[in-house]
């Protein structure tokens, strides 16, 4: 690895982490309401909110984190929202089951998975989709 490989990476993986760190925030919030005011089953309510959020995520990455990529915006947005609807499937049944195993509150539980999912979709985003370092 070059040193200014890695000075991109890293680069890429702070803008990345701030667009990532809003719209997890957006998605906790709306988690958090949906809770308090649905009797929608956790698992749902996961999917419901992550959805929303990483369709923003998404714009915030094609224009900021990967600018300039040439992957045209429908393509990438296919891509990423297949590997997010994956990941969806996995945040939510691994924060069910750490809040039924574990008992962790739900918003913890959320923020743990959350973080493993974060980094997992970095690497996906930067080698595979937006192919940009």
């Amino acid at each position: 690895m070059t040193p200014n490989f890695t000075l991109r990476l890293l680069k890429r993986f702070l803008k990345y982490t701030v667009a990532g760190v809003a719209t997890f925030a957006l998605d906790l919030t709306l988690l958090a309401t949906l809770s308090a005011f649905t009797t929608i089953p956790t698992h749902i309510l996961v999917f419901i909110s992550f959805l929303v959020a990483v369709s923003i995520n998404y714009v915030l990455c094609y224009y900021i984190v990967y600018k300039g990529t040439e992957r045209t915006r429908a393509r990438g947005y296919m891509y990423f929202i297949l590997f997010a609807l994956l990941a969806a499937l996995l945040i939510a049944l691994g924060t069910n089951y750490l809040v039924t195993v574990y008992a962790l509150p739900l918003l913890v539980a959320r923020i743990c998975v959350g973080i493993v999912s974060g980094i997992i979709n970095f690497l996906f985003n930067t080698f595979f989709n937006f192919k940009l370092v």
